[in-house]
C-alpha cells in the first residue's frame, strides 16, 4: 500500500525513492456518507509507468525495439499512436507517431530523467520528419523540456515538405535543463479529420 490517505485533487506524486524499473499503480475510490462507514471501490485498471534516471551524455538509438529499455513513457497512458518502426524514414529503428483520425489529439513521448546537475550548457540533438496527405497547417510537433516544475516549449516544428525528408535539429536547452535533473518530450498536437499524418 503506497498511500492510505484519500487524495482530494486530481493528481498524486509518489515521493518514495524508487530504483530504475517499471512500476504498476492502482487507484481506488472512497465513498463516505454521514454516519456510515467508508466504502472503497475495487482497484482501477493498472497504470504502468517507467521510472529511470540516465547519466550524461545520454544517447538513445532505440535499437532495443522497446521504450521500456531506457525508461521512456507515453502520455496518455495506453495510447498506441506512438510506436517503434523499422520501415519509416531512412534511419532505423525510429519512433513514429500516427495521428488518430477524426479527432483532436495531444500525445507525448517522454524521456527518462537525465542527470545534468554538473552541466552548465545542455544541448539536445535529433532527426525528425513528417509525411502528410492533408491538413498540414493543423499539425505540430513540439519539443519540450522539463525544468523541475513545468514543461517548456524549446522548439516547434511544422510540416514543410511533401517528401519523406529527415531534418537535423540541435536545440540549446540550457535555460531549462542545465544544472538539474531534467527530461524532454516530443508532443504531437493537432486536429485530424481523415488524413494520413505521421511524424
Amino acid at each position: 500500500l503506497l498511500n492510505d490517505t484519500p487524495v482530494n485533487g486530481l493528481t498524486y506524486t509518489d515521493e518514495t525513492e524508487l530504483e530504475n524499473g517499471k512500476y504498476t499503480y492502482y487507484v481506488t475510490a472512497v465513498w463516505e456518507s454521514q454516519g456510515s462507514e467508508k466504502i472503497e471501490s475495487k482497484p482501477s485498471e493498472p497504470v504502468v509507468t517507467n521510472i529511470g534516471g540516465m547519466t550524461m551524455p545520454f544517447i538513445e538509438k532505440f535499437d532495443s525495439g522497446s521504450y521500456d529499455t531506457n525508461y521512456w513513457n507515453i502520455s496518455p497512458y495506453g495510447s498506441g499512436n506512438w510506436y517503434f518502426s523499422t520501415i519509416d524514414w531512412l534511419y532505423e529503428p525510429c519512433v513514429a507517431f500516427s495521428a488518430p483520425k477524426m479527432s483532436e489529439y495531444r500525445e507525448s513521448f517522454i524521456s527518462p530523467y537525465v542527470d545534468a546537475r554538473n552541466s552548465t550548457e545542455l544541448y539536445a540533438s535529433f532527426s525528425y520528419g513528417a509525411t502528410m496527405t492533408g491538413a498540414a497547417d493543423l499539425q505540430t510537433l513540439l519539443f519540450e523540456v522539463y525544468d523541475g516544475e513545468n514543461w517548456n516549449v524549446a522548439k516547434e516544428f511544422k510540416y514543410t515538405s511533401n517528401k519523406e525528408d529527415l531534418f537535423y535539429a540541435r536545440v540549446n536547452i540550457s535555460e531549462w535543463g542545465a544544472g538539474k535533473q531534467t527530461r524532454v518530450r516530443f508532443t504531437a498536437v493537432g486536429k485530424n479529420e481523415s488524413y494520413s499524418i505521421k511524424w
